[in-house]
């Protein structure tokens, strides 16, 4: 293989390519089969070479890396566990950019440890919020080799070692090694109080047809009967089963999970995939800075509030304070002016 046709299927590993695909591609890009110049075995070799060059040293090249970064750049931070044979048990990290997202969205979180992303079963944790555009943004980055108490309060800790705060809500599903492990690792003190636990709708609704069926959660108006009672404001949380305290309506989550699908077989290329979705996710951001900065979004009601609040607000939120403004029928009052508007009908 050329250094091009190397160089070429290195690069499709990031994007979660495999080499049948990226020889294909790379047909297409060169004109033909005969301007390849290696064969879709070559392809397949080389990536099995990789993978074999690796070898054992997967998890040490991961934290050399990590310490190469930490010396370049203080604010980022890491830290890992071995067990007594010395193999990676517990691997946490967040970059600049993560800690600054923080400080600016990480009142309310999501944690999930339910995506395996490697051979050896370490899950992948990811610490997620919400933007101001009503996108996804991530905060912390955990691999954990078992989800138990001692695991999650392990990654807790470094993210309030990485933060330096601890957030007002969590969102998890209803796993109660963490419904245990967040309130240890995230306690009421001087500056801050204890960390709210709520549990994940996301997951809450899914269970559903797993343990009623498919029949009685689709055909029958159970499901429509059962979501008054989950998304009132006013009925008392109720009990779904044995542990489940209280209910949240989940923020918008479910569109990071471009992040945690990503499939791999060591951990040096489940890095390297990664790292290609967090560019894609922070492209995506400053994207919509930009637009957001370069014109303010059409008005259609004629209000002064409604202009200002095109000002104030980037455009995804301000078509949904446009739609509770619709919604009023043009009959609104102002109840307080602060730093930010409160509407009535």
């Amino acid at each position: 293989m050329s250094y091009t046709s190397r160089n070429f299927m290195f690069d499709s590993m990031k994007v979660n390519i495999g080499a049948s695909q990226s020889f294909s591609f790379m047909k297409e890009l060169v004109g033909g089969f005969a301007n390849v110049g290696s064969t879709v075995r070559d392809f397949r070799n080389f990536s099995r070479d990789l993978k074999e060059y690796v070898g054992e040293r997967d998890a040490q090249m991961i934290i050399e890396k990590f310490k190469v970064k930490k010396e370049s750049c203080e604010s980022f931070y890491y830290g890992y566990d071995l067990d007594t044979e010395g193999h990676l048990t517990k691997l946490f990290w967040a970059d600049s950019i993560a800690r600054r997202n923080y400080k600016l969205y990480g009142d309310a979180i999501s944690f999930d440890a339910t995506f395996d992303t490697n051979k050896y079963n370490m899950v992948f944790c990811p610490f997620t919020g919400v933007d101001k555009h009503d996108r996804c943004v991530t905060f912390g980055f955990a691999l954990l080799s078992k989800e138990d108490i001692p695991h999650f309060k392990w990654a807790f800790d470094h993210f309030l070692l990485a933060m330096g705060r601890n957030p007002v809500c969590i969102v998890t599903d209803q796993c109660p090694a963490m419904k245990q492990a967040i309130p240890m690792s995230f306690p009421a003190t001087n500056e801050f109080p204890a960390t709210k636990h709520r549990l994940c709708m996301w997951h809450i609704m899914e269970k559903f047809p797993a343990k009623l069926g498919n029949f009685i959660c689709k055909e029958t108006a159970l499901m429509e009967n059962m979501k008054k009672y989950i998304w009132s404001s006013t009925i008392e949380p109720f009990e779904f089963e044995r542990g489940w305290k209280s209910v949240l309506k989940e923020f918008k989550l479910e569109g990071n999970r471009w992040l945690w699908k990503m499939q791999s077989d060591t951990l040096c290329e489940f890095y390297l995939r990664f790292e290609s979705a967090m560019d894609k996710q922070r492209n995506e951001t400053a994207r919509l800075n930009e637009e957001g900065s370069s014109a303010l979004p059409a008005t259609v009601m004629g209000m002064f509030i409604e202009a200002e609040a095109a000002e104030l607000y980037t455009r995804p939120i301000f078509y949904k304070v446009q739609e509770e403004m619709a919604a009023t029928g043009y009959n609104m009052r102002i109840q307080s002016i602060g730093p930010y508007w409160s509407f009535s009908r």
